[in-house]
């Protein structure tokens, strides 16, 4: 048998593309994109948090395959004042419609999850004693582009645990 997959969270931060550093060739051909986060939550099974200033998505692109190599740090605090870290790694294939909604293109518009290749790994840690399995838990996810009808630019991460396969 195969493992399993449950959403357990949903994750909607806000970027400000434009805002966005970009260094080409910061190592070797590689470029780095810092997209800085600005605010946001997190939903799903018990939790509801709000983002917190300083997180970041540190994206190393390979220009001569459009991936992205993520390392994304993130951090939440819930309505009852616990703190919840999140870093995840991933990878991301840059395609034109990724490419529309983070230059502001005219085009830009919310992206179907699956629509491109953009995928995540999290590790999550908290002091909420309630949620003290997501420290022992296994997560996948997979993000999209959502736009706001005001223009706004968020990534969506769903959050999938992974569970064991059972005999």
């Amino acid at each position: 048998m195969t493992p399993s997959l449950e959403q357990v969270f949903t994750m909607r931060m806000y970027t400000s593309p434009d805002k966005a550093l970009v260094i080409p060739e910061a190592k070797g051909n590689n470029h780095r994109i810092v997209a800085f986060l600005t605010h946001g939550h997190i939903k799903g099974n018990g939790l509801e948090a709000e983002l917190l200033p300083g997180g970041a998505d540190w994206i190393l692109r390979d220009p001569d395959t459009n991936t992205g190599h993520l390392d994304v740090r993130v951090q939440f605090r819930s309505k009852d004042g616990h703190g919840i870290y999140i870093h995840f790694k991933g990878v991301l294939q840059i395609d034109e419609k990724w490419m529309e909604v983070f230059t502001g293109g005219p085009k830009a518009r919310t992206l179907e999850f699956g629509e491109n290749e953009w995928l995540g790994s999290p590790i999550i840690e908290t002091s909420h004693p309630d949620l003290k399995w997501v420290e022992r838990s296994a997560f996948v996810s997979e993000l999209r582009w959502f736009v706001d009808d005001d223009g706004s630019v968020a990534v969506e991460n769903a959050v999938y645990k992974v569970k064991p396969s059972r005999a």
